[in-house]
């Protein structure tokens, strides 16, 4: 489960099956480059290959399986969700400019935000970044409350009482940005590579599946 703004969910269906499907890519891109690829995230990409692997099995848990307990949302957790969906319209970028690849990542943001109760769509031919940005940022907007994993630097350089006001006024936490993430061993790296991929084959699996008996 996670806590989001409409409160405790899971994802399921379309919606899973994208967030599953872009997380094993993701994960992918990471474990090829040992970390060493960055996403624009920047409170995600200055952690360490094996931090990196540590949250994305977090969230992937989090948003995935409807029995585990939510995880508190911090800096860092949140940052890895965004990072997701920063992967997600690198891809629809990349499926644009390469209609070689044959990938179908336009079509599944269609199916989820039709799942998730949107109408007016673009067709899945569009090739204006600009729109599918659009619909990428109404999908991240459904799970994550803002954008406060950005704001660090707002607080870095101000007078204690001056920081803490401003967080009181933002409504973050002291701890929002002390978390740090538990740094895997190459060991602990693989396993939970293989743990995520698992996970999110089987979300994938039965979205199609579902999808088929539905035609």
């Amino acid at each position: 489960m996670w806590h989001t703004d409409g409160g405790d969910r899971v994802l399921e269906g379309a919606e899973a099956r994208l967030f599953a499907e872009v997380l094993w890519d993701f994960v992918t891109y990471l474990e090829v480059g040992e970390g060493d690829y960055d996403v624009g995230i920047g409170v995600f990409d200055r952690l360490t290959y094996g931090q990196k692997i540590s949250l994305l099995s977090i969230i992937a848990t989090g948003l995935l399986k409807p029995d585990e307990l939510p995880h508190k949302l911090t800096a860092v957790v949140e940052g890895a969700v965004a990072a997701v969906f920063n992967q997600l319209k690198t891809v629809v970028i990349l499926e644009i400019e390469e209609p070689d690849i044959k990938s179908q990542w336009r079509k599944m943001i269609l199916a989820a935000r039709r799942e998730t109760g949107a109408n007016k769509l673009p067709k899945a031919s569009c090739s204006d970044e600009r729109e599918w940005f659009t619909e990428i940022e109404a999908l991240s907007d459904l799970i994550l409350w803002d954008a406060d994993y950005e704001t660090e630097n707002l607080y870095i350089d101000k007078r204690p009482e001056e920081a803490q006001a401003l967080k009181d006024f933002m409504g973050v936490s002291d701890d929002y940005f002390r978390e740090v993430p538990e740094d895997l061993t190459a060991n602990e790296i693989k396993t939970k590579l293989d743990e995520v991929k698992t996970l999110c084959r089987s979300i994938c699996e039965k979205a199609k599946s579902n999808s088929q008996r539905n035609l």
